[in-house]
């Protein structure tokens, strides 16, 4: 038999490579989407709700693609008014994309969508807070972009993809690495640059670690802007996107190994367990953003990344859902001991019946923010404390 000649046959593996890395990107984008889709999906008595609000929101749209009622000009540093625009850009395209949906093929939404979204792209609103330059506003602009990919005009591709994202650079510590590095992979995924892709995975993977630096502390408290305890924010987020990318990693060649997914597993379950009672979390251990109804709402983020984590985990799934359980309406305790978190001079006891906790300061620790904005003018007032 005839030997083909060796450059056919290095072409040949050079388009099978090819070929199989199209295959991993599309897997990659996949799971991006099913992602976005499946943990914003209403329930099936709120769809239409949802698809009529999406309807009604391009109904509001001046010609200009902006909205009467959005403060396009405020410059407050929390609470940036014109990132409710990308909010409503954000509903409006998974309503568009929802699996099932009635809206897949309206052409009064499509229009709308790349009417809102051009708006944006064009003013390339920025505020005086750097997250949301860097951080919030890539993240929504490239949930945008991963969900309409194939229908970006090449134009909206050019300012997604080498405009606005290009600002989340890899860089800084803790959770801040984990967010920029998640926008530059997004971004990568919209460019099919595998070198980008495999630069910010492996960034994001180099944060799942234990260290005494910003991130999870070897007691599985969390530390962020030094060592300030930042369960209930940055230390949260940690857990939310760690279980994210988790979770769209699984099954292609970027998945983490055993060694990240077990430090995800003590970081929830010899941390963040301990310090959410019948779904409130404990004040003293949330770090900052300390608002009214911050407890109730912080509780309910972590019960859906522990249902994330036992999908990702399901060897370990009961540890992760006897969370969720114990912290129903109606719950029983059952984590019953006592936590020191040394690294952050915090101590939990919890009993049958009843959970205590005290928070110190000291010289090795930065004490929780205790003041929050209660207008976007920075008008700030303590926050009320309420008893369990």
């Amino acid at each position: 038999m005839k030997r083909l000649p060796a450059v056919i046959v290095v072409l040949s593996s050079l388009l099978l490579g090819a070929g199989a890395a199209a295959a991993e990107y599309e897997q990659l984008t996949r799971n991006f989407r099913d992602y976005y889709l499946s943990r914003n999906a209403p329930s099936a008595s709120r769809r239409f709700a949802v698809e009529q609000n999406a309807l009604e929101l391009v109904r509001a749209l001046k010609p200009d693609g902006s909205w009467a009622d959005v403060d396009y000009t405020d410059q407050t540093r929390g609470g940036w008014r014109p990132y409710l625009h990308l909010s409503r850009l954000t509903s409006m395209v998974r309503a568009y994309r929802m699996p099932g949906g009635n809206l897949t093929a309206n052409t009064e939404l499509k229009a709308g969508i790349h009417k809102a979204l051009g708006h944006w792209l064009e003013r390339d609103y920025q505020c005086l807070n750097w997250w949301y330059n860097q951080i919030g506003v890539p993240m929504a602009i490239g949930e945008i972009g991963i969900l309409l990919q194939d229908e970006l005009t090449p134009d909206e591709y050019e300012l997604i993809v080498n405009k606005i994202m290009p600002r989340a650079k890899i860089g800084m510590t803790g959770q801040n690495r984990v967010w920029v590095a998640s926008n530059t992979l997004v971004r990568g995924l919209l460019m099919k640059d595998e070198t980008l892709v495999r630069e910010a995975a492996d960034a994001i993977g180099e944060e799942i670690r234990i260290t005494t630096s910003e991130g999870v502390q070897p007691d599985f408290s969390f530390h962020q802007h030094g060592p300030q305890q930042q369960f209930g924010n940055y230390g949260l987020s940690f857990a939310g996107s760690a279980s994210m990318w988790l979770l769209i990693f699984s099954g292609t060649p970027f998945e983490f190994p055993q060694a990240k997914l077990d430090i995800v597993h003590d970081y929830l379950i010899e941390g963040q367990n301990w310090v959410v009672w019948r779904g409130r979390m404990d004040l003293s251990s949330c770090g900052r953003q300390l608002d009214e109804g911050c407890q109730a709402s912080k509780g309910r983020s972590l019960a859906a990344i522990m249902q994330r984590m036992s999908e990702v985990d399901p060897a370990r799934a009961d540890e992760y859902l006897a969370f969720i359980n114990r912290n129903r309406d109606a719950g029983a305790n059952d984590l019953v001991g006592n936590r020191h978190f040394w690294r952050s001079d915090y101590m939990i006891q919890r009993g049958v019946d009843y959970y205590a906790s005290v928070k110190m300061c000291s010289r090795r620790v930065i004490g929780a923010r205790t003041l929050m904005p209660v207008s976007p003018r920075r008008t700030w007032r303590p926050i009320a404390l309420k008893a369990w």
